[in-house]
């Protein structure tokens, strides 16, 4: 009996065509008959495409066992079709602190830890990036941002704030916090004054941070608009 090869398949652009064109490969009897493919790639974002492809009742969408990093590197004979749940992106990037290279990853395991590199060394949080880069993403699975609540735009609007003020998301995710106690306190029958006078006064410095910064993010686009840039 031939043995066929293994060929491994990685997603692509997540947010692209990739992802649904590896499911169609891993189970097409072209391919099955050929080869054994192995797809790399972030579990949760297959499941979701394989869901609505299924949805959508389009032929050659079938489960496939998924494994681990080391469960994959464990086994002796690669029988597959197989999902081999893992993600990795890197880059180089010129910052004003100079040429570095920037590297995330993570294996699938239970805790699904994520691991941060900056030129080669293993950081202690993905907090560090914020030091080198200012991500904002805008992927066609936020097509609706603009149609749906005006919530959604705050919170895309506060990540881009973030992206010019480190301190912005502390503020917001305090004010929410406040928020929610106080209005866990309002349900109590007889809520205490002070401890509500406290928490709204709190709630209004938070919020004057969150106003400044928005305010100041703004003005940096709307100059940027400006220029023509």
């Amino acid at each position: 009996m031939k043995v066929k090869p293994i060929i491994g398949l990685t997603l692509g652009d997540p947010a692209g065509i990739g992802p649904e064109i590896c499911l169609r490969a891993l189970s097409a009897p072209e391919v099955l008959r050929v080869c054994v493919p192995v797809l790399f790639g972030d579990a949760s974002v297959v499941r979701a495409v394989s869901q609505r492809l299924a949805a959508g009742q389009r032929r050659g969408v079938l489960p496939v066992p998924v494994l681990k990093v080391r469960d994959f590197h464990r086994r002796k004979k690669i029988t597959g079709p197989y999902l081999v749940d893992c993600g990795a992106v890197a880059a180089e990037a010129e910052t004003p602190l100079g040429a570095v290279r920037l590297g995330t990853s993570y294996d699938g395991g239970e805790a699904s830890a994520r691991k941060v590199a900056v030129d080669g060394m293993l950081q202690k949080s993905s907090g560090v990036l914020a030091h080198y880069l200012k991500m904002l993403w805008l992927t066609p699975a936020q097509d609706r941002l603009f149609m749906g609540p005006a919530s959604e735009r705050r919170r895309f609007f506060d990540r881009m704030v973030a992206s010019f003020n480190e301190s912005h998301s502390g503020h917001v995710a305090a004010f929410e916090k406040l928020m929610r106690e106080r209005n866990a306190l309002l349900q109590e029958p007889r809520a205490d004054a002070t401890w509500l006078s406290t928490l709204e006064t709190q709630m209004a410095e938070q919020a004057v941070a969150i106003a400044a910064a928005r305010n100041q993010a703004a003005g940096l686009l709307a100059r940027h608009f400006a220029a023509g840039a």
